[in-house]
């Protein structure tokens, strides 16, 4: 994510798949649901806006970057 109109896209795609964002920031997303989806429905939701997802350093879960 580059700048503010990147963040609302992945946190709009995000909140789509049902999970609620805490934090978003220059290639980070912080993000919390019970039932999460699955990595491949992440990534494929943020490939639809040209984005992709790098193994995060927090917990070991994908974050979305470009």
């Amino acid at each position: 994510m580059v700048c503010p109109c990147c963040e609302l896209v992945v946190q709009s795609a995000l909140e789509e798949l049902g999970l609620e964002v805490v934090d978003i920031e220059l290639g980070r997303a912080v993000v919390k649901n019970f039932d999460k989806p699955s990595r491949e429905a992440i990534d494929k939701a943020l490939e639809e806006y040209g984005f992709e997802l790098l193994e995060g350093i927090d917990q070991g879960y994908p974050m979305p970057t470009i």
